[in-house]
């Protein structure tokens, strides 16, 4: 993978994702988001292991085969995976057990500026979502990444269906929302869309959250969380 052999960008990503960001961070300076409790985001080492153990899930496998077919391999960087555990209470007022993955993709055949995809697994309560995303080839903002994104979920039979659902939604919240809660604009986040691309190959969602809370700061996590459950 020619675009992660950079020492010099592998460098500055690893830094602002590490040093601004802690994946296994619960502690928040704002008020955290009311429909959200007992908030865990998991560990690089837990995450491979959700990788691993959602393969013996048919939908997961389903999505994970179909991205595949497609040419993408799995980005084998800590940054490339993103995961969190807790109680999110839906619209009936009820909290229930949730958990959410993602984990990133790459096609190794793509041209200058690379081409991400994520795997997405939304989990709350008895409901589950299970999706991937292509993100536009070539050198693109992440405003346009995540507006442009191709997004394809399993079915109840596990069978790939095309989906503008979750993606759109979510990134749309983050925008609208984690900006003004964490008191930054997304904009500037819009001068490491260079890194990020030499980085992971491409735009892709675990990634993408990182830049996005080494800006903003890493007590903006309880809203990335929030927008990834309440998106559906």
């Amino acid at each position: 993978m020619k675009r992660i052999n950079s020492s010099f960008f592998f460098f500055f990503f690893f830094l602002i994702c590490t040093g601004s960001f802690a994946q296994t961070s619960n502690i928040w300076s704002e008020e955290p988001p009311d429909n959200i409790k007992d908030l865990k985001f998991m560990t690089p080492t837990e995450l491979e292991q959700q990788f691993l153990s959602s393969q013996k899930l048919p939908a997961f496998t389903a999505v994970l085969n179909g991205l595949q077919k497609r040419g993408f391999v799995k980005l084998k960087m800590k940054e490339g995976n993103w995961g969190f555990t807790g109680e999110y209470k839906a619209e009936n007022g009820v909290y229930a057990k949730s958990k959410f993955l993602a984990f990133d993709f790459y096609n190794p055949k793509a041209g200058k500026g690379g081409q991400g995809a994520s795997i997405i697994m939304r989990q709350v309560g008895n409901s589950t979502y299970t999706a991937y995303v292509i993100f536009p080839e070539g050198d693109v903002s992440i405003e346009d990444a995540f507006t442009k994104g191709e997004e394809w979920y399993a079915d109840a039979q596990n069978n790939l269906q095309p989906a503008k659902s979750w993606i759109r939604c979510f990134w749309s919240e983050v925008r609208d929302d984690c900006a003004t809660r964490c008191i930054v604009r997304v904009a500037v986040c819009t001068a490491l869309n260079a890194a990020l691309g030499v980085a992971t190959g491409g735009v892709s969602l675990s990634a993408a959250v990182c830049i996005f809370a080494s800006c903003a700061g890493s007590y903006c996590a309880p809203c990335l969380a929030r927008q990834a459950l309440q998106c559906f």
